[in-house]
C-alpha cells in the first residue's frame, strides 16, 4: 500500500493513503507532503513509522498521527485541536 507522509506544525507527521493529504485533520493548517512509502503488514518498523499502529489507523480512521515518532491516538488528535 502506498502511504503518503506529511509534515505539520510542531514535529507533527500525518501519514494518509491520498497523496492530497486530504484525509488529515485540517485544524493543524497546511500539510506539506514530505515523502512516499509502500507499506506492507509483514513489513518491519521504519524509524519514522511504526507499520502495524499505522495501517491501523489508516483502517480504523483513515490517517494515521505521530509527534516526534510517538503515536497520536484519535483521542488524542481531538485533544491537540482543542489546543
Amino acid at each position: 500500500m502506498y502511504v503518503y507522509v506529511f509534515e505539520g506544525p510542531e514535529g507533527l507527521r500525518g501519514f494518509a493513503t491520498h497523496s492530497d493529504g486530504l484525509d488529515l485533520p485540517a485544524t493543524y493548517g497546511q500539510w506539506k507532503l514530505i515523502n512516499r512509502l509502500i507499506i506492507c503488514e509483514d513489513d518491519d518498523d521504519r524509524p519514522i513509522v511504526r507499520t502495524k499502529e499505522c495501517l491501523a489507523d489508516l483502517r480504523t480512521y483513515g490517517f494515521h498521527l505521530t509527534r516526534h515518532g510517538q503515536r497520536l491516538s484519535a483521542n488524542s488528535a481531538i485533544a491537540l485541536e482543542a489546543i
